[in-house]
């Protein structure tokens, strides 16, 4: 299993971010919607638009983190994100001495699943002769970026973990099936919430379907309150697995890319 280090101050994650990394990876960043949203379709009908439509401020997320702040630690950033093809707030952790060595070396993110599955296979900062690896694992470990492994004589070390870790995702839906679904992509990553823009008047359906899952409610009712109606369900990391190294490396090549802080109240 892994050992996640503790990381540093969030502000760190732009502050030291190396000017060359960050320039090329702003220039590849997607073109923006209205309110600093990708424009996207979720497919099911129901096009999520900003966050501030939902009432999904700063102040908001406050009120829903204090009602967990079991799930969510003090240090823990929230910030916007398109992941999994939805829009997405984000309570994650960077690690910062991970961030350092990359952005050192002019790596910035792997999001190769190839790749991805042949670094798990090796352990962390441990010399593995490159003999005894399969032809395909070392033609991979030769595309990797630099800095993801160092060579010592014909050994391969690996460098590379994963570069943050994510507590919550809170997905903004119109309606409770409609946020059920969305949130249903987060499950193998992280506790999950659906915000919702006001209470549903089947309220009762919703909470039933919504604690079956494991899956949080929050809603904005009138007068701009954010009011927790079902705590989420703690998430449980069983395994490690490619997906969720990848999903993690898709966050942090957004973080560094166009990280989104919340909208105030």
């Amino acid at each position: 299993m892994e050992d996640w280090r503790v990381p540093l101050v969030a502000v760190a994650m732009v502050e030291r971010v190396s000017d060359q990394v960050a320039e090329g990876l702003r220039r590849a960043g997607p073109r923006r919607g209205r309110n600093g949203w990708p424009s996207m379709n979720n497919g099911i009908g129901d096009r999520v638009t900003s966050a501030a439509t939902y009432g999904l401020t700063s102040e908001a997320i406050l009120t829903a983190k204090h009602a967990i702040h079991d799930l969510v630690p003090d240090e823990a950033t929230f910030a916007k994100f398109h992941l999994l093809g939805t829009q997405v707030v984000l309570a994650y952790r960077i690690d910062a001495e991970e961030m350092r060595r990359r952005c050192g070396v002019g790596c910035s993110s792997i999001q190769s699943s190839d790749q991805l599955e042949t670094l798990m296979s090796l352990p962390i900062g441990m010399p593995v002769p490159v003999h005894v690896l399969m032809p395909r694992e070392q033609r991979r470990i030769d595309r990797l970026c630099k800095g993801a492994v160092s060579r010592i004589g014909g050994d391969v070390v690996r460098e590379a973990v994963r570069p943050l870790r994510v507590d919550l995702a809170v997905v903004p839906a119109k309606s409770w099936r409609t946020g059920l679904e969305l949130a249903g992509r987060f499950a193998p990553f992280a506790a999950r919430i659906m915000w919702l823009p006001r209470t549903p008047s089947d309220q009762d359906d919703m909470r039933a379907a919504a604690r079956k899952f494991g899956v949080g409610v929050a809603v904005n009712n009138l007068g701009g309150r954010a009011e927790m109606i079902l705590d989420p369900a703690p998430h449980v990391h069983r395994r490690h697995t490619v997906a969720a190294w990848q999903f993690t490396e898709q966050a942090f090549e957004q973080a560094l890319r166009w990280p989104e802080p919340l909208p105030p109240a």
